[in-house]
């Protein structure tokens, strides 16, 4: 995943990009078809070179010490004219961090012969958990917050020195390989050992006394022991578990059957055992992961963008979509039905409305009659923010960013809500206020996001209708909202 602004899965790349948006696989038979829907359950793989059925496995390397990598989300054409697309519910990683001094190298390596198109690191804070892993499985699984976002050379082994401050670090890297598809890897890093500090973050944090914050710390690596046993013997009725830390401290064990006595047998030996509580629920765990995964292939139905999440707290699955009200009725006409589990929101609860929830292909005449195309994204509130320096050019009628990086350049989809303007003096391009954001020939720093692989750019052509434009060929800069232009 291209680093997001900044939390799970966002706008047009989140089935590519972007954990819980696209867990399921379609074959180009019906999209909500039981026999076509394939779950990947296993965060990574150890071959070496498996580019035709699944992404590779990579590590990091950090003063000698090695970290093998968690897979948090990918799409992947495995070679028999199928693809298969995979999320987890969080950034991925081990479970164990590797640590740095405040000032490293950091050293990645996929084990795959194919030079990668493009490789894109964000680095953030790791906040509490999302969910501890299967014990067997060994992964931690973090949600997203604001954090730094780099580019790194499109090879196998590239390198960056960093220097960070103390502190317990994800690192999310999106990796893009032209002829298979694109994987977000995680990684787990301690920068000056600040994991030995949690308790005292903790004080800050909660408003609590030292010893009390020492006390609950010290839960954690057993809670999610426990939490594994759950997963493993209780499948069928398990919902899922969290932490409350006010207004009174709690652990909470949701179950679709049984109560505090199913769990009883469990919790012999654990020092946290009366702070348990049992919380009925209507749907499993597992039936929320393929009630997401179903959620996900109807957004395909609708030609629509969304991201879809698991709430465990409120035992739901959540698709957001910037107007939930024209795809609900995208759904009734595709005679699509929903999951019970899954729920409909707004993007923006607080903005107004867009009218439709797909990109639009606008165009202009040129004085000496030629067509210029612009293709508009569908409306997002979410982008992403990587960073792309060129100059625009216009090429048999298409706005590229030319970096050097591709013989043409990139072909620009342009945020939801531009539009282009033509005259005897040059072609540019204006926001939504009118105000010009780019023109033709100058150069351009453009934030967002690169689509590189066959499936991304064919599932974008299918949010905005007109794509793709004869003669205006791949790879997309998915580009973020522009400054403009200070005249």
């Amino acid at each position: 995943m291209l680093r997001r602004q900044p939390s799970t899965l966002f706008g047009l790349l989140l089935m590519f990009q972007m954990v819980a948006c696209t867990p399921a696989t379609t074959t180009g038979e019906s999209a909500l078809s039981d026999d076509n829907l394939e779950i990947a359950t296993d965060s990574s793989t150890d071959s070496p070179d498996q580019a035709s059925t699944e992404p590779p496995a990579a590590t990091l390397t950090i003063n000698g010490r090695e970290q093998k990598a968690g897979v948090t989300g990918y799409c992947w054409q495995r070679g028999n004219g199928t693809s298969i697309c995979a999320d987890g519910i969080g950034f991925t990683t081990a479970p164990d961090p590797i640590p740095a001094e405040s000032t490293f190298l950091a050293q990645f390596e996929y084990m795959l012969d194919a030079k990668p198109g493009r490789v894109q690191l964000s680095i953030f804070p790791a906040s509490q958990p999302v969910l501890m892993g299967p014990k067997e499985s060994d992964w931690r699984y973090w949600k997203s917050v604001p954090g730094d976002q780099f580019t790194l050379s499109p090879n196998n082994n590239p390198s960056i020195e960093l220097t960070l401050q103390p502190g317990l670090y994800v690192f999310d890297m999106f990796v893009d390989w032209p002829d298979y598809g694109g994987v977000n890897y995680g990684f787990l890093v301690d920068v000056e050992g600040a994991l030995g500090r949690d308790s005292s973050a903790f004080v800050d944090d909660q408003g609590m006394p030292l010893d009390e914050a020492t006390y609950r710390t010290r839960f954690e690596e057993t809670i999610g022991e426990f939490q594994s046993l759950l997963m493993a013997d209780l499948t069928d009725t398990y919902g899922g578990l969290w932490v409350e830390q006010h207004p009174e401290y709690r652990i909470i064990i949701a179950l679709t059957e049984g109560d505090i006595d199913t769990i009883r047998p469990y919790l012999d030996g654990y020092e946290w055992a009366d702070f348990v509580d049992v919380l009925p629920v209507n749907y499993t765990l597992e039936e929320l992961r393929g009630d997401q995964a179903i959620a996900s292939q109807a957004v395909d139905s609708v030609q629509g963008s969304a991201v879809t999440t698991i709430d465990i707290v409120n035992n739901r699955v959540e698709l957001i979509v910037d107007n939930p009200d024209l795809f609900l009725a995208g759904l009734t006409q595709a005679g699509v039905l929903l999951p019970g589990s899954v729920i409909v929101l707004d993007s923006d609860p607080d903005g107004e409305l867009p009218d439709t929830n797909l990109g639009v292909l606008l165009e202009a005449i040129t004085p000496d009659d030629r067509v210029i195309y612009l293709p508009v994204q569908p409306p997002s509130e979410d982008s992403m923010m990587a960073l792309l320096e060129g100059t625009l050019v216009e090429v048999d009628g298409c706005l590229r960013i030319e970096d050097g990086h591709y013989a043409d350049g990139w072909l620009v989809l342009w945020p939801f809500g531009s539009d282009i303007r033509v005259a005897d003096d040059g072609i540019e391009v204006i926001n939504e206020d009118g105000k010009p954001v780019a023109r033709v020939g100058d150069r351009l720093r453009a934030g967002g996001g690169a689509i590189e692989n066959t499936r991304g750019m064919e599932s974008i052509n299918e949010m905005i209708p007109g794509m793709p434009i004869e003669g205006c060929r791949g790879p997309y800069w998915v580009a973020a909202p522009l400054q403009t232009i200070v005249e």
